[in-house]
This record gives structure tokens, C-alpha cells and sequence, in this order.
């Protein structure tokens, strides 16, 4: 009877525990079977942390690049834009609604002197449908006039994958930060009927959207040029910085090969190009990584290339050695240098790769990484900021 009681007794602890460890992520809106479903199915093997394997090694990277001077890198640039706004340009639109002072969504975060909402209205053309965009606003107490723009992945909420920790960096160093989602993550929406799942699995039914007049990927980018056109209009900012992880990282990537007003951008685990995401080591991403015929025209190091390239302007590719989602170990060495040869001879702009190994088999962006990419400022008192 002893040994009864003891059983159910550990098996009524185990599932407390389950339940209370589940409600939380929950709660934190992160979709593990999203980010851990490599690790599930194929299992990453070990040999990708830390080797490059002879198929990637023996590809003619500079075979795959378009790009050899800055006639092509603006040819590139407005491939990009045709094939993404079947218009030719981008939004030049403003937001539908900005709320002023709300309640900060993150109460948690320090510094803040007010923030807003800025809410976007996306149409789908030639539909009666539309998604929705959810933009948050924070101001700092001590406003440098720069502005971060912050990128989510796959998750619900800002906070998750480090964001909460790169909000909070930028914010105490006297950064306004504009908090993004992708598209149906947190309150981000559809009225599509055709759209019936939210994260990557609405993001991957957004393939089937696309016609002569829509390309699903505005709406991963338009609520981006939508909001720079307001806050342009309203606010003196001296520098537009922009870091993503995850699908952000993506996002950051693309976004900041268009957008050349993007000075300072820093993709974190977001992309590798498509000849390195092949077995053994595979990462395939969304739709939105390898799907869209885009990838036909370009390669993802055009964009790399695109994002660094321009007078004064900078992109740190930050990679995690050992992150257990996507775009582990050392592949980007194959391109590394390739990559930043075609940009010091564009003349303008400057690319490097940081390879994060202070921690082991996460996905996120690192205090770390913050700390040894960005270098120490002062704050308007003189004193050093706070790393928390």
C-alpha cells in the first residue's frame, strides 16, 4: 500500500510540474514544436556545430552572387522591390490609428517614458481581405534621438528569444525602440478565410495568396516602410538601427537590403543561403525563408551584401555556435569572406559575421552578443548604463 501511495504521490508531482512548466510558455506564446521541430526529426547532427561539410565546402560561392560592383547592387536592389511591390516602389502610406500613452505593454522594462501603439492596416489587392499589424512604441527617458527597430520571430510575444534583454539594452542607452511581430504572431491578424492557423503555419498558408497583383511578402515587410514613414514625419532621429532574431533575423536581413535608410542592421540566427541549408545539416525555415520565387533572382548573399552596402552604413550577421533551432555552427566561414570582399570594393559600407558561443543549445539573442558587438556608451549623466 506504502509503495502505491509513494507512486501516485511521484506521478501527481510529475504532472503538477508539467502542467506548471507548460503554462508559462504558454503564457510566453512560444511554439516549441515550431522551433524544435528539426531537432525532433532529423536531429542536428554534431558534426555541424562544429566542421563544414565537403558539399558545402566545394561550392562556387561566387558563382551564386550577382553582385561585382554598385551598377549591380542597385540593379539587384530594384529587382527586389519589383518582385515584392508589383507597384515598383514601397509603401509610401501612413498608419491607420496611433494610440498614444497606452499602458506599457511590458511593464517589466525600465526606462521608459511612454509608449504608443501603432496599428496598420495591410489590404490584400484584388480581395476584399485584410491583415492587421500591431506596432509598440517606447521612448526612453533619456532620448538620444537614435532609433532601434526590434524584430520578433515566432513567438506571441516581444520578450521571448532574448527580446526582452535587447529592448531593455537599447532602451537604457537612450534608444526609442519600435517592438514588431511577424505576421499572425501576437496581435497581429487576418480576415482571410483561407488563412486557417496563426504562426508559421498560417505564415506557410500564405504561399497560396500570391497573384499577379500580391506577393504575400508585403506582408511580412509593409508594416516596416509604413511605420519609418510616420515616425519620419514626426520625430528627429539621426540614426535608424534595425535587429531581428529568428524569423525577425530573417526580416532584418531582407528589410535592410531594400531599405538603404537602414544604417546599423544586425540579423541575429536568421538565414544562411540556401546552398548551406542542404543535408547533412539541412535548415529550410518557412515559406518565407526559401519559398517565394524571389530566390530564383537572388541569393541570400546578395542580400547580405546589400544590407552592409552604402556610405556609412554597417551589417553585423550574428550567428549562434550552438543554438538548437537554425543556423548553428560554422557554415557562414564558406562565405564570410567572399561576402566582404564584394562590399570593401563596392567603396561604401562595411559587413562581418560575430559567432556567439557563450551559451549552448538556445535560440536567442544573448546579453553577450549585445555587450561585444555594440561597445559601451556613456549616458547623458556621464555615468556608465546599467547591463540590466
Amino acid at each position: 500500500m506504502k509503495r502505491k501511495l509513494f507512486h501516485v504521490k511521484i506521478r501527481s508531482l510529475f504532472i503538477v510540474c508539467v502542467v506548471l512548466f507548460a503554462i508559462p510558455l504558454t503564457y510566453l506564446g512560444i511554439r516549441l514544436e515550431h522551433h524544435f521541430q528539426r531537432l525532433a526529426e532529423d536531429q542536428i547532427p554534431a558534426s555541424c556545430y562544429d566542421s563544414i561539410a565537403p558539399v558545402y565546402q566545394h561550392t562556387n560561392v561566387r558563382s551564386l552572387i550577382h553582385i561585382a560592383n554598385e551598377q549591380d547592387a542597385l540593379r539587384v536592389r530594384n529587382e527586389i522591390i519589383q518582385a515584392i511591390w508589383k507597384n515598383g516602389h514601397l509603401p509610401t502610406s501612413l498608419p491607420s490609428k496611433i494610440t498614444r500613452n497606452i499602458p506599457n505593454p511590458i511593464p517589466e522594462l525600465k526606462n521608459v517614458s511612454s509608449a504608443d501603439e501603432i496599428d496598420i492596416n495591410l489590404p490584400e489587392s484584388g480581395t476584399p481581405y485584410q491583415f492587421n499589424a500591431v506596432v509598440y512604441f517606447f521612448h526612453p527617458m533619456h532620448d538620444t534621438n537614435k532609433l532601434m527597430i526590434f524584430h520578433q520571430g515566432h513567438a506571441d510575444t516581444l520578450q521571448v528569444f532574448g527580446g526582452f534583454d535587447t529592448m531593455q539594452f537599447f532602451l537604457y542607452r537612450g534608444y526609442s525602440v519600435l517592438g514588431f511581430f511577424m505576421p499572425l504572431q501576437g496581435p497581429n491578424r487576418t480576415t482571410d478565410p483561407r488563412i486557417t492557423a496563426r504562426g508559421s503555419d498560417g505564415q506557410n498558408q500564405m504561399g497560396a495568396l500570391e497573384t499577379n497583383t500580391f506577393n504575400p511578402l508585403e506582408i511580412f515587410l509593409d508594416p516596416l516602410p509604413i511605420t519609418l514613414n510616420y515616425i519620419k514625419q514626426n520625430y528627429t532621429i539621426s540614426t535608424i538601427s534595425m535587429i531581428g532574431v529568428s524569423g525577425g533575423g530573417w526580416t532584418t536581413t531582407l528589410y535592410a537590403a531594400i531599405d538603404p535608410s537602414i544604417q546599423y542592421s544586425y540579423p541575429v540566427a536568421g538565414s544562411l543561403p540556401l546552398f548551406l541549408r542542404t543535408p547533412p545539416c539541412n535548415d529550410s525555415g518557412g515559406w518565407e525563408q526559401s519559398g517565394p520565387s524571389l530566390y530564383k533572382k537572388i541569393d541570400y548573399m546578395d542580400l547580405y551584401i546589400l544590407g552592409a552596402y552604402g556610405t556609412g552604413r554597417i551589417q553585423v550577421q550574428m550567428l549562434n555556435h550552438y543554438d538548437n533551432c537554425c543556423f548553428e555552427g560554422i557554415r557562414y566561414l564558406t562565405y564570410e569572406n567572399s561576402v566582404k570582399s564584394i562590399v570593401n570594393k563596392l567603396g561604401k559600407g562595411e559587413f562581418d559575421v560575430f559567432l556567439d558561443s557563450s551559451f549552448r543549445y538556445d535560440h536567442k539573442i544573448s546579453l553577450y552578443a549585445l555587450e561585444h558587438v555594440f561597445p559601451p556608451t556613456p549616458t547623458p549623466s556621464g555615468k556608465p548604463y546599467p547591463h540590466h
